[in-house]
């Protein structure tokens, strides 16, 4: 998806897969994730993203009042970094905005 295609810009690892089968750990995350409607607002989210070795989360909104952004913006262990909004002369591989959090260590 846009996300994988997104590391051929910035060449930084990240946690989600593409293909046939999903990495095992995207299963767990994603698990957690759906275990409850505030769970980005929960720290065993941040626990888990820094237990896979993430150090930031980038959420791509299509609103700015986004309720999942409102919720990593209430973790107490992530760092909210901000929402970006795309400029038109930027040739990014996706239209829409990035919201950045650092997971806290």
């Amino acid at each position: 998806g846009e996300a994988v295609f997104a590391t051929t810009f910035h060449r930084q690892p990240i946690l989600n897969g593409l293909g046939s089968f999903p990495p095992r750990h995207i299963a767990k995350l994603q698990e957690l994730i759906n275990s409850q409607p505030d769970m980005l607002a929960r720290p065993e989210f941040a626990t888990a993203l820094a237990q896979n070795g993430a150090r930031f989360v980038m959420l791509h909104i299509t609103k700015p009042d986004s309720p999942t952004w409102a919720d990593m913006q209430r973790n107490p262990l992530l760092r909210a970094e901000g929402c970006f909004v795309p400029e038109p002369v930027t040739p990014m591989p996706w239209n829409i905005t990035l919201c950045v959090a650092e997971v806290k260590r």
